[in-house]
């Protein structure tokens, strides 16, 4: 049985596998150009196989309606308990999880 995602979980689920690529290649800051990541993102996003981005539609349906591709990063609802790391990792320059002790 298939389960709806909703579009915030969506939202929360893509931008959390964003936070946990940018950890797995140890990339734990760098300098924010909005331009430079939005464009990064819409390249990925276009190119990840469709089996994968057809679980999130409303990923797909917010960049085709014009949407920032940070926006839809940046926008997870921290009410249901996602990870806000990706936040930090957009918004400004993120550092190493051993400066956050």
């Amino acid at each position: 049985m298939s389960r709806k995602i909703t579009p915030a979980r969506q939202r929360n689920a893509v931008s959390q596998g964003i936070a946990l690529g940018f950890c797995m290649l140890e990339r734990y800051e760098f300098k924010f150009d909005k331009m430079r990541v939005d464009l990064a993102f819409e390249h990925a996003w276009r190119d990840w196989p469709d089996g994968y981005k057809s679980q999130f539609p409303q990923v797909s349906t917010d960049l085709s309606k014009g949407t920032d591709a940070v926006w839809v990063m940046t926008h997870a609802d921290e009410r249901k308990q996602v990870t806000a790391t990706v936040l930090g990792l957009v918004q400004r320059e993120a550092h190493h999880p051993s400066a956050w002790r």
